[in-house]
């Protein structure tokens, strides 16, 4: 997808795709720098994405856990059906990438359900990676996304979020008590990436 079709799909649907540019090289680094091996107990890595947009960070994700030698398995929300179809697209295969990789087009207060299931080879998170514009919505849903991240996690994981205005940061808080704060001046707009530890 191009930069112009991503404009125009946020003109589309401005609170389902959330920003106007696809998040940029220097804040998807910023945003997968704390993924690494755990003491996995011979269980894949599971990584949770909210909000794969065009799939610049899902792609980043992927290269990233590939370069680590290791099984993993990815979650990808979608509610925008154009990007959820450009995604399945993009990662082939009824979007798999080799059985890793799942496009899911539905939104991410459903979480839970798909994760207890067992059908997708990860009942918990390590790894809860969002782009979603919380600012943009009610404090009510900014809540519910927060716990279904919390909830989602397992002990010691990781739920990262970045922001372009810090205004849902004491929500955050409220629900991570572990957070670091991070400022990415390099990308446009310049963002807010809060790392928080369950």
């Amino acid at each position: 997808m191009s930069k112009l079709q991503f404009i125009l799909e946020t003109i589309r649907h401005p609170i389902k795709t959330g920003d106007i540019l696809p998040s940029q090289r220097y804040l998807i680094e910023e945003m997968l720098k704390e993924i690494q091996v755990w003491n996995l107990e011979a269980r894949p890595l599971g990584i949770v994405e909210f909000g794969g947009g065009e799939g610049a960070l899902t792609k980043a994700i992927v290269d990233r856990v590939d370069k680590l030698r290791i099984d993993y398995k990815v979650l990808s929300f979608e509610i925008n059906s154009r990007l959820a179809k450009l995604n399945r697209n993009r990662f082939s295969n009824n979007g798999e990438i080799n059985g890793n990789i799942k496009i899911i087009e539905d939104c991410v207060e459903n979480l839970l359900p798909y994760l207890s299931s067992g059908k997708y080879g990860i009942r918990d998170a390590d790894f809860v990676i969002s782009s979603l514009p919380l600012s943009h919505f009610s404090k009510e849903k900014t809540r519910k996304i927060l716990e279904v991240a919390r909830e989602s996690l397992r002990n010691g994981g990781i739920f990262t979020q970045y922001q372009h205005f810090p205004t849902r940061y004491s929500i955050v808080r409220d629900f991570f008590n572990d957070i670091k704060v991070s400022f990415v001046l390099r990308n446009a707009p310049p963002a807010f990436v809060y790392t928080c530890k369950k």
